[in-house]
């Protein structure tokens, strides 16, 4: 657990073990310098809290609670996992689902290089794309959001779709 006021760097990777708990809570930072990987855990991001995953994250059944914000440098791959974001879920590199479970998520695609969003269908409450490459971002699969916000960003609009309120 990372507390209120603290900052934990953790200078290589990180492995959740099956029925661990990580928690930031409101004022803490976690700066992860590898990767975030595990499998049949919880992470929570309180409202205000930080957590920075600098290499790629990879989890299979584990439960996402980010009601603060959360940022992956590199790469996510997301097996059968839950994901509520009433904060922000920042990603730099690609998004690979497969039957996971998505809630109020509010995604924001920050890329400087093109990003692919794959695999299971993604549904969120507000989708952010600023990704500045040339050839911005690619939609391989069905993503579901209520508001989005694009930006000048070139996007690869294969199957976004938009439920009206």
């Amino acid at each position: 657990m990372v507390q209120s006021g603290e900052t934990l760097v953790i200078g290589g990777d990180l492995n959740l073990q099956s029925g661990a708990s990580l928690t930031v809570e409101d004022g803490g930072t976690l700066l992860v310098k590898g990767h975030l990987t595990g499998s049949s855990a919880n992470i929570t991001v309180a409202n205000g809290g930080t957590l920075t995953v600098n290499d790629y994250m990879s989890l299979s059944s584990t439960a996402w609670n980010v009601a603060g914000e959360m940022t992956v440098k590199s790469d996510v791959k997301l097996l059968s996992c839950t994901v509520d974001s009433a904060g922000t879920i920042k990603l730099l590199g690609d998004l690979n689902t497969s039957s996971c479970t998505w809630t109020n998520a509010n995604l924001s695609f920050v890329g400087q290089t093109p990003q692919v969003v794959s695999g299971s269908a993604v549904t969120v409450n507000k989708l952010v794309i600023t990704n500045r490459s040339k050839s911005g971002i690619t939609f391989e699969t069905q993503v579901t959001y209520q508001t989005i916000d694009a930006g000048s960003s070139v996007i690869e609009d294969l199957s976004l779709i938009h439920i009206s309120e």
